[in-house]
């Protein structure tokens, strides 16, 4: 996998690591693990799901009353 230093995500990445290092370590393996499913290399799927929904929880509880578009 290459990684591009310059890509939002990555730059946004490197940003949550210094404030939340719990978050941002959900996201890195979710990264490397859409870097794997891409690939068609995931066997464990279930920890995958279980990984995302972390995320979108995570989403919900630091937005909540907010009205933000995607």
């Amino acid at each position: 996998m290459e990684v591009n230093p310059n890509h939002e995500i990555i730059r946004k990445l490197n940003e949550m690591r210094k404030t939340d290092m719990k978050i941002g370590a959900l996201v890195a393996r979710q990264i490397l693990d859409n870097t794997m499913l891409s690939a068609g290399m995931v066997n464990d799927v279930k920890s995958v799901v279980t990984r995302v929904n972390k995320l979108i929880l995570h989403v919900f509880d630091s937005h909540k009353g907010q009205n933000k578009n995607l």
